[in-house]
């Protein structure tokens, strides 16, 4: 009991006075992000943009269902063999559904200079 108290007053006072943290967290200037906005409406709207367009009408939907089915299959996995296939369920929850849901033109566009993904080098 007595640790459990130490920890709580710890934290309360990490918390009521955070010093030197504080100091880093002000001093840093914010920095601008470019966005993939700014750059698509510098170039225009070309027929890459039109074709990404269209293909997300049937892209959507199948990544939906293959989220579904991979996810369920990971967490009938991970249920059976209670949890020694962690990371495989891990790694097809990721493969169905963190990878990008929209396509844009630059994914159908040639030349990806500075786009790789996962399985290319």
């Amino acid at each position: 009991m007595h640790r459990f108290r130490l920890v709580i007053f710890m934290v309360v006072l990490s918390l009521l006075f955070p010093g030197p943290l504080q100091l880093f967290a002000v001093g840093q200037p914010l920095q601008p992000t470019p966005t993939r906005a700014a750059t698509a409406t510098s170039r225009g709207v070309d027929r890459y943009d039109v074709g990404a367009a269209a293909l997300n009408v049937i892209w959507i939907p199948v990544k939906a269902a293959t989220c579904g089915i991979s996810a369920g299959a990971g967490a009938l996995a991970f249920i059976v063999t209670l949890g020694a296939v962690r990371g495989w369920t891990v790694s097809a929850f990721e493969e169905g559904c963190v990878h990008d849901w929209l396509l844009t033109g630059a994914d159908l566009r040639p030349g990806r200079e500075g786009r790789v993904g996962p399985y290319e080098d």
